[in-house]
């Protein structure tokens, strides 16, 4: 795939805490990212944020991963109410090691399909 790194979506686990604190604890990101990301991100947000992810059925936030199985970023499903509820957002942030290898792009391939499904 044109030298790009393959990837997969997959739940977040307790395990994925400290890279996501480390990768998402970014100015670059944060100031991509609606106001309710935080800055400094911190291993207690990181913990938070997983948790509630944990409770979400079905399922609509998901680690990117590379073939590795490494945390590379997260990626939403954020659905809308009223009117708006046959639509969703995508909602998405890259750690900064992993840009411009075609990540977002393959990441929001796949949960488009994975929305449609």
């Amino acid at each position: 795939m044109n030298g790009h790194t393959l990837i997969a979506l997959r739940r977040l686990t307790s395990e994925d805490a400290e890279t996501m604190a480390q990768l998402a604890n970014n100015k670059k990101i944060w100031d991509c990212a609606r106001d309710l990301f935080p800055h400094p991100y911190t291993l207690e947000d990181a913990r938070a944020f997983i948790g509630r992810t944990e409770k979400e059925d079905p399922a609509h936030t998901f680690a990117i991963v590379n073939t590795k199985d490494q945390l590379c970023g997260v990626i939403s499903l954020m659905p809308n109410e009223g009117v708006y509820r046959i639509s969703s957002e995508i909602g998405y942030w890259v750690g900064e090691p992993y840009w411009g290898r075609g990540i977002a792009t393959q990441a929001i391939a796949q949960i488009t399909r994975y929305g449609f499904e």
